[in-house]
C-alpha cells in the first residue's frame, strides 16, 4: 500500500509544473521514503526497538549497504513487472510471483541480518569429572 502511494506521489509530481529542484527534491523525499519502508517489517521481526530507532537504523542500513538496498529495489520492480505481465499473459503464475518475491528477499535480509547481529556464543556444558561410582 505504501508503495502504491509513493508511485502515485510520483506519478503526480512527474506531471505537474513544478520547478526542477522542487522535483528532484521530492523525488529525494519519495526515494528515502521506499528505502525506510523496504527494510521497516523484516528490521521489525528481526529486532525489538522503538518507532524512532527503527527508522534511523532502517535508513542507516539502507546507506551502509547500499548494494543490497539496490539489490532489493530491483527485486521489488522485477516483481511489479511480472505480475503485470502475469495479468496479461498467463493468470495461474500470480500464484508463484509473491512467494518467489519473499523467498529471494528473506535470503537477501537474512545475509544481510546476520552480518549485523555477531553470532550468539554458546556456553560449552562442563563435562562430568566425577566417576560414577559403582
Amino acid at each position: 500500500l505504501i508503495l502504491a502511494l509513493l508511485v502515485f506521489y510520483a506519478v503526480i509530481i512527474f506531471n505537474s509544473g513544478m520547478f526542477v529542484l522542487l522535483k528532484a527534491l521530492s523525488y529525494v523525499v519519495i526515494a528515502l521514503l521506499f528505502m525506510w519502508t523496504q527494510l521497516w517489517i523484516p528490521y521489525e521481526s528481526k529486532f525489538t526497538d522503538r518507532v524512532k530507532t527503527i527508522m534511523v537504523n532502517c535508513l542507516r542500513i539502507n546507506f551502509a549497504h547500499l548494494g543490497t538496498s539496490v539489490l532489493l529495489t530491483l527485486l521489488t520492480g522485477a516483481t511489479i513487472l511480472g505480475v503485470c505481465v502475469a495479468m496479461v499473459l498467463f493468470q495461474p503464475v500470480l500464484l508463484l510471483i509473491p512467494a518467489v518475491y519473499i523467498f529471494l528477499q528473506t535470503l537477501i535480509l537474512r545475509k544481510l541480518f546476520n552480518k549485523l547481529v555477531p553470532p550468539v556464543e554458546t556456553e560449552a556444558i562442563p563435562e562430568e569429572t566425577e566417576e560414577i561410582e559403582e
